[in-house]
């Protein structure tokens, strides 16, 4: 679709890659031309397709090649994110994004800075081909498609035509175009494409194992970051919970940061924020299991937990149950519901937030009832 023509003001006709800059319309100022998609992404971050768009007048960028990105350069795009600058005139510049191509306008990029870099604690590279590479605190330059270019070059990568690279959502495993890099504890990155790595160009301090492996373990790990109360666990123990015994076996090797296994029990290593000098507090078990979900509850290493209130203090929190014991009791429950039931879960586990339940037991439990049916299939 980018050789054909977009109709302008004045009966102009104006190829997709050209209109940079222009007006459209409805006044809305074009930004970008995704190559994949086949569609234009306008100032007011919305995207119209081919046929749905016209020119009005163009808004001449400055015509000052000094300010636009050198080739090979990462950029910052406000409509593709962090990407490489592939090639660049004086009206737009052709960036390669997470996915897709784009011609962009130049005013709008900013370059990455060399001395914005980050680090980030874990990183699971997935490959198509069924390998995974796990690197251990990561020095992350260039942003996102920077650091995967780092990553690659490290493990001596032969890269056949594009890739196209994502950021693996847990514990979903929905896959969504790797657009920026936060400081963080781990990511998991997924990369679709013709890439071959030669064993020997893997660093010592990089672990290989299979993307299923490493999928398995990334998933695991963001459940036990949203359950922490199920801590201190062993692995096999941890597999049981989360019925994948019988799929993959547990690798201590492959437990991602901010865990470890000491002495066969899983532990978080997350350091303690600095504690105001507040009293400690006690929630209910609901109000508990959502401030861990949105991330204002932490665990810390000593199996107690940290709360952050508005003013961006810490204090010392705790549940009004044993929340160690309510997973073990809910486990136990659940191993037992295997008929049609119905089962009165709520009588059985009274202590046990709702939000567990329907986790546990899905649509079949009932918030109003307490009661879980077991759905059947006919």
């Amino acid at each position: 679709m980018h050789h054909v023509p977009v109709p302008a003001a004045g009966g102009a006709l104006v190829l997709p890659p050209d209109a940079m800059g222009y007006l459209t319309d409805d006044m809305r100022r074009i930004l970008a031309w995704d190559y994949t998609e086949a569609a234009f992404h306008l100032s007011d971050r919305t995207v119209r397709t081919h046929g749905e768009i016209m020119m009005s007048e163009p808004l001449t960028p400055p015509n000052s090649l000094l300010s636009y990105p050198a080739i090979g350069k990462y950029v910052s795009c406000p409509t593709h994110g962090n990407c490489r600058v592939v090639s660049n005139t004086q009206k737009s510049v052709l960036v390669r994004g997470a996915t897709s191509y784009a011609t962009v306008l130049p005013e709008t990029l900013r370059a990455i800075s060399t001395g914005s870099s980050f680090r980030i604690n874990d990183v699971r590279l997935v490959l198509e081909c069924g390998k995974a590479f796990i690197f251990s605190d990561v020095m992350c330059a260039g942003g996102a498609i920077g650091t995967v270019d780092s990553l690659l070059r490290s493990l001596e990568a032969d890269i056949t035509g594009d890739i196209s690279i994502y950021e693996c959502t847990q514990p979903r495993g929905i896959l969504v175009p790797l657009k920026t890099l936060t400081p963080g504890s781990s990511i998991t990155i997924a990369i679709h494409g013709n890439v071959t790595v030669r064993e020997s160009g893997t660093d010592a301090r990089v672990t290989c194992t299979t993307a299923a492996r490493a999928m398995w373990h990334a998933k695991a790990f963001q459940w036990v970051e949203m359950n922490p109360w199920v801590l201190p666990c062993s692995m096999d123990d941890l597999w049981a919970m989360l019925s994948h015994r019988d799929l993959l076996s547990p690798d201590a090797s492959l437990v991602p940061y901010p865990f470890v296994v000491k002495d066969g029990q899983i532990y978080t290593t997350r350091a303690a924020p600095t504690m105001a000098a507040v009293a400690p507090a006690t929630v209910s078990a609901e109000c508990f299991v959502y401030g861990v979900r949105n991330g204002n509850i932490q665990a810390l290493p000593d199996l107690t937990y940290a709360v952050q209130y508005a003013g961006g203090l810490w204090g010392v929190v705790s549940a009004d149950v044993d929340m160690h014991e309510v997973s073990k009791e809910l486990d136990k429950i659940a191993s037992h519901c295997v008929h049609a039931g119905p089962h009165h879960v709520r009588e059985m586990l009274p202590a046990c937030p709702h939000a567990l339940f329907r986790e546990m037991f899905g649509s079949g439990y009932c918030d109003r009832t307490g009661i879980y049916t077991r759905p059947t299939f006919v």
